[in-house]
Protein backbone atom coordinates (compact mmCIF):
# COMPACT_ATOMS: atom_id res chain seq x y z
CA UNK A 1 0.00 0.00 0.00
CA UNK A 2 1.25 3.31 -1.04
CA UNK A 3 0.00 6.79 -0.20
CA UNK A 4 1.27 10.15 -0.35
CA UNK A 5 0.40 13.61 0.68
CA UNK A 6 1.66 17.69 1.24
CA UNK A 7 2.36 19.10 4.60
CA UNK A 8 1.27 22.12 6.14
CA UNK A 9 3.37 25.28 6.91
CA UNK A 10 2.24 26.28 9.63
CA UNK A 11 0.69 23.44 12.46
CA UNK A 12 2.37 20.50 11.16
CA UNK A 13 1.55 17.47 9.82
CA UNK A 14 0.99 13.94 12.07
CA UNK A 15 -0.07 10.43 10.73
CA UNK A 16 -0.95 8.01 12.72
CA UNK A 17 -1.11 4.31 12.40
CA UNK A 18 -3.37 1.47 14.06
CA UNK A 19 -2.33 -2.33 12.64
CA UNK A 20 -4.33 -5.16 14.00
CA UNK A 21 -3.36 -8.63 13.34
CA UNK A 22 -5.33 -12.06 14.50
CA UNK A 23 -3.08 -11.66 18.24
CA UNK A 24 -1.56 -8.38 17.95
CA UNK A 25 -1.48 -4.91 17.80
CA UNK A 26 0.17 -1.70 17.04
CA UNK A 27 -0.41 1.78 17.15
CA UNK A 28 2.23 4.89 16.24
CA UNK A 29 3.28 8.02 14.54
CA UNK A 30 4.08 7.21 11.01
CA UNK A 31 4.93 10.51 10.02
CA UNK A 32 5.82 13.62 12.12
CA UNK A 33 6.71 16.64 10.75
CA UNK A 34 9.34 17.20 12.89
CA UNK A 35 13.05 17.79 11.42
CA UNK A 36 14.60 15.09 14.12
CA UNK A 37 12.10 12.47 12.91
CA UNK A 38 12.13 13.03 9.13
CA UNK A 39 16.13 13.33 9.03
CA UNK A 40 17.28 10.67 11.72
CA UNK A 41 14.17 8.01 10.90
CA UNK A 42 13.40 8.32 7.79
CA UNK A 43 16.13 9.98 6.36
CA UNK A 44 14.43 12.44 3.91
CA UNK A 45 10.52 13.28 3.60
CA UNK A 46 9.65 9.63 2.44
CA UNK A 47 9.01 7.12 5.32
CA UNK A 48 8.93 3.55 4.26
CA UNK A 49 7.37 0.98 6.99
CA UNK A 50 7.69 -2.72 6.31
CA UNK A 51 5.18 -5.01 8.45
CA UNK A 52 6.38 -8.36 9.45
CA UNK A 53 4.76 -10.81 11.88
CA UNK A 54 7.74 -9.74 14.53
CA UNK A 55 6.73 -5.86 14.08
CA UNK A 56 7.20 -2.33 12.89
CA UNK A 57 10.58 -1.11 10.59
CA UNK A 58 11.47 2.06 9.23
CA UNK A 59 13.71 2.37 6.18
CA UNK A 60 16.41 5.54 6.61
CA UNK A 61 16.75 6.07 2.64
CA UNK A 62 19.95 7.54 3.33
CA UNK A 63 21.88 5.01 5.09
CA UNK A 64 19.69 1.88 4.16
CA UNK A 65 19.63 1.08 7.60
CA UNK A 66 16.48 -0.87 8.64
CA UNK A 67 15.61 -0.28 12.18
CA UNK A 68 12.88 -2.24 14.19
CA UNK A 69 10.71 0.25 15.78
CA UNK A 70 7.50 -1.69 17.68
CA UNK A 71 6.54 -5.28 18.36
CA UNK A 72 3.29 -6.44 18.38
CA UNK A 73 1.13 -5.68 21.55
CA UNK A 74 -1.73 -7.66 23.12
CA UNK A 75 -4.77 -7.30 20.68
CA UNK A 76 -6.96 -4.57 22.81
CA UNK A 77 -10.80 -6.21 22.72
CA UNK A 78 -13.32 -3.52 21.72
CA UNK A 79 -16.61 -3.73 23.32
Amino acid sequence: MTWSFKTKLIFGTNYNCDLYQVNGHIAFLAFVEATRFIDLGCGGRHCFWNVTDYGVYLRNIHTGKISMCLKWGPRQLRG
